[in-house]
Order: C-alpha cells, then structure tokens, then sequence
C-alpha cells in the first residue's frame, strides 16, 4: 500500500472514531431525552404521597436507570452540602442541555413561587412530554432515509479513494496534481455544503 493510501486510510480511521463517538454523545443525549417525563412523571407520585420537592428527588434518582441516575444523583449531592434545590436543578439543566429539562425545571420554579399545585402540573406536564417524545421516535423514522444517504455520500470520497489507490498505487497522488487539487478542493466543500443541506432537511423540530 502506498504512502497516500495510508495517510487516507488513517484519516478514514480518524473520521469513523470521531464519528463513532459523536454517535454515543448522541444516543446518551436520547437516553436522558426518553427518561425526562418518566422522572417527570415520579416526581409528581412521590409529591403527591406527600414527599417534600427534595425527597421526590432523591426518590427518583434511585429509581430512574442511567445514564439520568447519575445526573439525579450529583444533583442530590449538591442539595445535601446545603445548595439550595433551585440552584442544584439549574446546574442539572446545565449540565443535561435538554429543553424538556429546561420546562421540568421552569415549571418547579414557578409553582414553587406560586404556591400551587406542583404535583399535579408534573403530572400534565409529563404526559405532554410522553406525547412529543412519542412524536419526536416518529420523525425519526420518518427522516431516516435522508439521514442514511448524507452518511453514504459523505462516506464515498474516502471509501473510492482507498480502493483506488490500492488497486493503483499512485493514482491518487496523480489525479490531485496542478489544477486538479483546487477541483477537488471545491468539490469536497460542495459535497459538505450538500451533506449539512440534506441533515438541516432531515431535521424537523417537534
């Protein structure tokens, strides 16, 4: 294998780890996503049995799986080295960067100012949260062709450009002299302008 061939063959090495782990981020991301009304939901249980906000807390983040335990559980020890809770649940938004955490959180703030009925809001607001969430599963699937064919594009340049060069070793280093290496200078910005098109298109907020 050539010299070029390699260097491509790392950087394709590079790129699918790179992408691998932005893939885990991701699917981490929707775990907690898919866990939010389900806490949600025990919170507005253990308030209406009659736990206090920080009991609730401390109820749901030994009952809830990972990887939002582990979130639950370094908020409680924030509230238990004396945080105040407002303070834990907007450091456990920071940290989460969920926006259906965000209203969880804004909805415990204001009912805890207001005075009313924080066990019954969670409990409405966890069925609204259930029901975006059931939509937000549907798009997915519904986007998950385009999402497919943005990968396989951006996926090609590498893959044609290894196989050309071990079936011919030289090759590329030939085809990317003089004007050539502007050609395909443009041509890969064009083909990441096309990729970042088509997930914008494949994106659609719910």
């Amino acid at each position: 294998m050539s010299l070029v061939a390699s260097v491509i063959a790392g950087l394709s090495v590079l790129v699918l780890v790179a992408v691998l782990r932005r893939a885990e981020r991701a699917r981490r991301a929707e775990r907690r996503a898919r866990q939010i009304p389900h806490v949600a939901d025990h919170l507005a249980d253990a308030m209406g049995a009659g736990l206090s906000l920080p009991a609730a807390l401390l109820s749901a983040s030994e009952v809830t799986p990972e990887p939002m335990a582990t979130e639950l559980k370094a908020t409680m020890t924030e509230i238990s080295v004396g945080r105040r809770v407002e303070g834990a649940l907007e450091d456990l938004q920071a940290r989460v960067g969920d926006p259906a955490l965000d209203v969880v959180v804004s909805a415990i703030a204001i009912q805890r100012i207001s005075g009313g009925d924080l066990s019954k809001a969670l409990r409405d607001l966890s069925l609204r949260l259930s029901e975006r969430e059931r939509l937000a599963r549907e798009v997915l699937g519904a986007t998950a062709q385009a999402r497919m064919t943005g990968s396989l594009v951006a996926s090609l340049p590498l893959v044609v450009g290894v196989a050309l060069e071990v079936a011919r070793p030289g090759l590329v280093v030939g085809l990317l002299g003089g004007p050539a290496l502007a050609l395909a200078a443009v041509s890969l910005a064009l083909q990441g302008v096309g990729i970042l098109l088509i997930r914008r298109i494949a994106r659609v907020a719910v």
